[in-house]
């Protein structure tokens, strides 16, 4: 129902860029069933704060996806360890995929690292709202 490839006029494509589309695509775009797609970044705070707001939404009586540094899970209790704090996009959508197909989620709040936002691992990806805890000196070279 979309192309798969869809740049802007004036946007460069990169390869990261494609295969995020590509991603999304094979994958079905999952996240487009999420009520909630929240994305936090900032230099500090990000996993506290993810957290919190997968608390407050879990209280609330939502089901609630996490992404982030310490894994994802999902409110019914299954876990999964990664290996960075903002997965690549084969790895992103297919947890999208899981967390709609397999454990029904409708909000999902997501770690998004600076490297993850610059090598765009998140490209494709709708957020409905961002959260920018705080910029420090650590990112100034980057």
């Amino acid at each position: 129902p979309y192309p798969v490839f869809c740049l802007s006029k004036g946007t460069k494509s990169t390869t990261n860029r494609i295969f995020g589309q590509l991603c999304t695509h094979f994958y079905g775009d999952p996240q487009k069933s999420f009520e909630q797609l929240i994305g936090v970044t900032g230099t500090n705070g990000k996993t506290t704060t993810t957290h919190m707001i997968a608390k407050v939404l879990s209280d609330a009586r939502l089901t609630v996806g996490l992404i982030g540094t310490l894994g994802y899970r999902c409110n019914n209790g299954a876990h999964v360890i990664t290996d960075c704090t903002t997965p690549y996009a084969s790895l992103l959508q297919e947890i999208f995929a899981r967390m709609k197909d397999d454990y029904h989620i409708n909000h999902v709040v997501m770690e998004v690292s600076s490297y993850g936002i610059t090598l765009e691992r998140i490209y494709g990806c709708q957020f409905s709202t961002v959260v920018f805890t705080n910029f420090t000196q650590d990112h100034l070279s980057f």
